[in-house]
């Protein structure tokens, strides 16, 4: 009877459907529209532009001729290294937007309205990004600098820092570390120091070596 028992207990167990403690909650504001619309504003309004000047490329002077145009622009940003570098930075920034906020989603910063940080600006800087967040009543620099090591896996980065304003509590940097402009491409010899001799085989003698 007891056996029977705790195997009809066991399969209503795994009847019972997985549900998530936030979304019993607190309300669920990560897909709202206005929510949306804020995150992909910039993919948005370039797709948008590109769209618009396309079309008025082909009022002007027709679709195949607009067609070689754009395909020219493309090539030069390819080429042009200043070119090259401002649209992988833009997009890097497009990326550490989104991969930020799926941190928030992931790793439960919100508060109780379940409203997430709010992502004002995404700047680029000579080492990666830097991101402005506005935290909402609930969540304080604090809760990101705890989260450090999520953002910096989540962002692809070498390293996050977590910054407070020291004027205004509730707007908190958060830079993403991409590379290190110090650091040395290649390692260069010192011309300092003497060479080791070689015998006629060109082997570097021993006692001069060591």
């Amino acid at each position: 009877m007891a056996a029977r028992n705790g195997a009809r207990a066991a399969r209503r167990s795994r009847d019972l459907p997985l549900v998530d403690l936030r979304r019993q909650l607190v309300a669920d504001t990560s897909h709202s529209i206005a929510g949306v619309a804020w995150r992909w504003r910039n993919e948005a309004a370039g797709m948008l532009l590109g769209l618009c000047l396309f079309g008025r490329l082909v009022e002007q002077i027709g679709r195949a001729a607009a067609w070689w145009t754009m395909a020219g622009v493309l090539t030069v940003i390819l080429l042009v290294a200043p070119a090259r570098r401002f649209v992988v930075g833009r997009c890097w920034c497009a990326v550490t937007r989104h991969r930020l906020f799926a941190v928030f989603t992931e790793s439960r910063v919100f508060n109780r309205s379940g409203r997430f940080p709010l992502i004002l600006r995404v700047a680029r800087t000579p080492v990666g990004e830097r991101v402005v967040v506005w935290c909402r009543p609930g969540i304080c620099a604090e809760d990101l600098e705890a989260r450090v090591e999520d953002i910096r896996a989540a962002c692809w980065s070498r390293d996050a820092r977590v910054s407070r304003d020291e004027r205004w509590s509730q707007l908190v940097s958060v830079e993403i570390v991409r590379r290190d402009p110090l650091a040395a491409g290649e390692t260069v010899g010192s011309t300092l120091l003497p060479r080791p001799a070689r015998n006629q085989r060109g082997v570097i003698d021993d006692a001069q070596a060591a």
